[in-house]
Formats: C-alpha cells, structure tokens, sequence
C-alpha cells in the first residue's frame, strides 16, 4: 500500500512539474512588462480646458509640432517650478515634462511644468 502511494506521488510531483516550470518565464514576462516606465514626454502647453491639457510637441526629425490632448484627473500630480499645483495653473507656452499614466489611454500620473519658457 505505501508502495502504491509513493508511486502515485512521484507520479503526480512528475506531471505537475512542466507546469509549474512553464509559469515561471510567463511570470517573469508579465512583470517586466509591469515593471516598463513609460517615456516622459516634452513640449510646450498650448492650451487647458477642464481636465485636458493640450502639449505642443516637436517633432525633432521634421521640425513640425503636432498637439496632444492629454487627460488629467484628481490622481494626477502637478508642480510648477518645483510647487504644487492645480491643472488651472497651467498657462499657454509653459514647458512641460508629462509623465503618462500606467494604463494605455489613462490620465497623466504627472505634471512638471516651468513657468517660463527658456530662451
């Protein structure tokens, strides 16, 4: 009887082994992905409206400057020179640095914003 336990154990421990070899590599896939800090971007705000700040931003190839709307919401953290503050206190042709949120399609984590454009 224990003989027959003993082989139903390490036969159960050897089919169940490739599963949990192969789980591992997905994983570790997925929390790289996780782990990815998306790219700032850089530009220049054209405009604000409610919660929507649109970012003037150069195309450094072509020269040619294209606006993005980019959402916020109450998660988003604003600072300009270094101070917090609100999405109102963006003006028209202040630079920005814009820190996208986590998700595809998510509101801007963050905000860094100067108040004068340099020359």
């Amino acid at each position: 009887m224990r003989s027959l336990a003993a082989v139903l154990a390490l036969g159960a421990a050897f089919t169940l082994t490739p599963a949990f070899v192969q789980a591992a590599p997905a994983q570790a896939h997925v929390q790289k992905i996780a782990e990815k800090k998306a790219h700032a971007m850089h530009g220049t705000v054209s405009s604000v409206d409610g919660d929507t700040v649109t970012v003037s931003i150069e195309n450094k190839k072509t020269g040619t400057k294209k606006d993005h709307p980019v959402k916020t919401d109450s998660n988003t953290k604003v600072t300009v020179d270094g101070k917090d503050a609100k999405v109102s206190d963006l003006k028209a042709g202040m630079l920005v640095s814009i820190t996208p949120g986590t998700e595809k399609g998510a509101a801007a984590s963050q905000i860094e914003a100067t108040s004068a454009a340099k020359s």
